[in-house]
């Protein structure tokens, strides 16, 4: 049966047929009236029929009917238009805008909590795809991290520790050489001499598993020869190389999170960067032992932490490494970066900054602690000013 319904406001009755069918007596075919491609007959021919026609042509301003979202006939139901909009212009839901604006406003009154930032950030990792800010959102969505800048930089600081640093305390052997050790030996010597360094990347395999080249001894020829000979003196020059990438900066952080609120919710960057030393607050809070997975190394008695700790008088994330000893977890000592001239003695120390802030750690962190990995940290209220303390 064709589908029939009624129009009140005009009081006519609209029938559709297939247009495989043929078409009744006294129907008209029309593209734009049925978009379907379907008769429409539009009851009978009476003079009342005629003058509403007439009427309809005088109203030029009235768009045509469109059936393009009726069901299939002989179902009896029509689709309704939508009442509101479930999603923002910008493409997030009602909800999430509700849930970032109702964080602007706990922001300007200091009320927000590290869990409001973390989910903050969830919502913007959700509706953006690259930025330093992806990278941090993902530490939140995974709680140990096997991939991104954190992974690689908790995994260089493993290769360093467990393989540079024996690597260079003995003599340097040619047959194997630490990744690390020989991507930055050919980028040095390639700004020298490309030939050389083309003919080192012919000699040497690179062996994922073992993180390390291995020399390949049926491709030597005597011109090869001459170039080994060449790297082994500027290897050891290799041992005072800062391995670690330069950290990030919070403000960098600060300035992505507004364009993000501002592109979201259209609020104004000010809202968000005037409030940046209670954020970054929170945020030392929020990736405080943030966990880098290590299985790769196959070393289960190591462990690395992003953990809260300063550098030079500033509150910062730091990248160490930890074993078990006696049932306590303890730092292992590594490299600073810095050489003594005096000594002849590479710096070390115990953490590498992998985030540093601009908060003073005497104003911010007065319980600032070497043990710090070991606690729970949040952010308390004092009569005076907010800071981070043990909880």
């Amino acid at each position: 049966m064709p589908y029939r319904g009624k129009r009140r406001r005009r009081g006519i009755i609209v029938e559709f047929h297939p247009t495989n069918d043929e078409a009744p007596s006294g129907a008209a075919y029309s593209e734009d009236v049925a978009p379907d491609g379907a008769w429409i007959c539009f009851g009978r021919q009476t003079t009342k029929m005629s003058r509403l026609r007439r009427w309809n042509s005088c109203q030029p301003h009235l768009p045509a009917p469109d059936f393009s979202s009726c069901h299939p006939a002989g179902t009896g139901i029509r689709s309704k238009p939508p009442t509101h909009k479930m999603r923002t212009k910008t493409g997030i839901t009602l909800q999430e805008a509700h849930e970032l604006n109702q964080f602007v406003e706990h922001l300007q009154t200091g009320a927000i909590t590290t869990a409001e930032l973390k989910s903050a950030l969830m919502t913007l990792r959700q509706n953006s795809d690259s930025g330093v800010l992806w990278e941090w959102a993902n530490s939140i969505a995974h709680k140990r991290r096997d991939k991104g800048k954190t992974f690689q930089a908790g995994a260089n600081l493993w290769l360093e520790r467990f393989q540079i640093y024996s690597y260079f305390s003995r003599h340097p052997d040619l047959e194997r050489i630490p990744i690390p050790i020989f991507e930055t030996l050919v980028n040095r010597i390639k700004h020298e001499d490309e030939q050389t360094a083309g003919s080192l990347v012919y000699m040497y395999r690179k062996l994922d598993k073992a993180n390390v080249y291995a020399l390949d001894h049926s491709d030597i020829n005597t011109e090869n020869a001459e170039d080994l000979l060449r790297i082994q003196k500027k290897i050891p020059e290799l041992e005072r190389t800062n391995w670690s990438g330069p950290p990030f900066a919070f403000k960098t952080i600060v300035n992505e999170i507004a364009t993000e609120f501002q592109r979201l919710i259209n609020v104004g960057k000010r809202k968000i960067t005037k409030h940046k030393d209670l954020l970054a607050l929170h945020f030392l809070c929020a990736f405080h032992l943030t966990e880098i997975a290590l299985e790769h190394f196959k070393d289960p008695g190591t462990r690395c932490y992003l953990s809260l700790d300063s550098n030079e008088g500033k509150l910062c994330l730091n990248l160490a490494l930890y074993q078990l000893e006696n049932g306590v977890w303890k730092q292992l000592e590594i490299s600073d970066g810095t050489y003594n001239r005096y000594s002849g003695w590479i710096n070390h120390c115990y953490s590498r900054p992998f985030l540093v802030t601009g908060l003073s750690e005497r104003k911010y962190c007065p319980e600032m602690r070497s043990d710090l990995f070991q606690h729970a940290m949040g952010v308390k209220t004092n009569w005076i000013r907010k800071y981070i303390g043990r909880v």
